[in-house]
């Protein structure tokens, strides 16, 4: 791991520097603690070891520093100092420092320090994504329970709808039917010579409603309104769909029927600035998956991708339409999901850091940092599959799922992740 010690003593550091790079440790090392605060601020490490006496900022002060910033991640202190009093060792940790050595420092007391150090990361580590989890679990249960309500209040006037457009298609169908046959009856009247007053009412009256045009158009509009209720009730059943996907343990999924239904329920997301392409392989096995969790994770890549585009035609107004591409295809694992996007691409310093749980780049308000992280944990922890990303600076980026065919009895996969 990146490891960053702050001593001004040059032999020390160097020391100090050695011991750590054959623990198998990348070092950053810094001289005085403002440089040290600088690198802290940049992310360098999340393990840092600072000595107490330092020009510029000194260690005590350094650590009260970190406790009382906000720093996107947790930072571990270790203090370095040459004083064994206990007062000294209780103001460190008073401080925010988690661990304080006392020099001349032992190998092995160094390693079992920072080993201890690693194991508190992990744990917090583990905590926020235990937390993400949590939050991600009652979002989707407060979403499911809101959305179902919504689904049952909007299904039943489309119901009456659906009914009611059908009778009137049938019902207009058998009313075309007795105006031929009236038609029938009047070319016979005419060719006859009769029907006087009558028959001249009776081609006012045709001409007075636009018989022609109530013929043609009204099948038509009839048939669109039809169309625009099935297309709610799609809408409807997708939602439904999304948030009870109908089995909240692992089963076989139809991989492309999730991706439709994911897409149109976030059709106004991407809508106004990207098309949407589709190509979907048809010969996709049914694949063990958590449907409801496997539907969050495709939404969630969506939005990234509608927002990555939103963000390049802002700053390049010109640079040509948005489009959103999402592929499928069989592989001989299990199966493919690629997601491509033409948006502004991933900048080089950041992609070490995406799938970190609350690492966003976004505004305040537009992005909690969970997206991701939530996707990671689904795919590679829950589906035991992988999930990778490839992008380019201006270009786009494609994030790439791969889930395996088969799952072992604790529901992990066979695959290496």
């Amino acid at each position: 791991m990146n490891i960053l010690i702050a001593e001004d003593d040059v032999i020390a550091r160097r020391i100090l520097h050695k011991m750590l790079e054959k623990l198998g440790h990348q070092v950053i090392a810094c001289d005085n603690g403002l440089k040290a605060w600088e690198a802290i601020q940049s992310n360098a490490a999340r393990l840092v070891i600072l000595d107490w006496m330092m020009p510029e900022i000194d260690g005590l002060s350094l650590c009260r520093r970190l406790r009382e910033e906000k720093l996107p991640e947790y930072v571990y202190v270790i203090l370095l100092t040459s004083n064994d009093q206990k007062s000294d060792i209780v103001a460190g940790l008073s401080a925010g420092a988690d661990d304080y050595m006392i020099k001349p420092y032992n190998p092995y007391e160094l390693k079992a320090r920072i080993r201890s150090g690693q194991r508190v990361l992990q744990l917090e580590d583990d905590l926020k994504s235990a937390t993400v989890q949590l939050f991600h679990a009652e979002k989707l249960a407060a979403l499911g329970t809101l959305t179902a309500g919504i689904a049952h209040e909007i299904n039943t006037p489309m119901q009456y709808l659906q009914y009611n457009t059908l009778f009137l298609e049938e019902s207009f169908s058998g009313i075309m039917r007795l105006m031929k046959t009236y038609g029938k009856l009047r070319e016979r009247f005419e060719a006859a010579g009769g029907g006087g007053p009558l028959l001249e009412e009776l081609r006012e009256q045709e001409h007075r409603i636009d018989l022609d045009y109530i013929q043609a158009e009204v099948p038509r509009a009839i048939r669109e309104s039809s169309e625009g209720v099935e297309y709610v009730t799609e809408i409807v059943q997708s939602m439904r769909a999304f948030t009870h996907p109908g089995n909240r343990q692992m089963a076989p999924m139809d991989i492309n029927h999730a991706l439709k239904n994911t897409i149109r329920i976030t059709q106004t997301q991407w809508a106004r600035v990207a098309e949407l392409q589709l190509d979907l392989a048809q010969d996709l096995p049914h694949i063990p998956c958590y449907p409801g969790e496997f539907n969050q994770v495709i939404l969630n890549l969506i939005i990234n991708a509608a927002h990555a585009i939103e963000e390049r035609l802002a700053s390049s107004p010109g640079s040509g339409a948005g489009v959103i591409t999402i592929q499928t295809r069989k592989i001989e694992e299990g199966v493919e999901v690629r997601l491509q996007d033409n948006g502004a691409g991933i900048p080089d310093a950041i992609r070490p850091r995406v799938f970190d749980p609350f690492f966003t780049t976004k505004e305040v308000g537009r992005g909690t940092g969970q997206g991701l992280a939530i996707c990671r944990s689904v795919i590679v922890e829950r589906l035991g599959g992988r999930l990778t990303f490839e992008s380019r600076m201006g270009e786009g980026t494609t994030f790439i799922i791969r889930l395996p065919l088969r799952q072992d009895a604790s529901g992990a996969s066979r695959e290496a992740v």
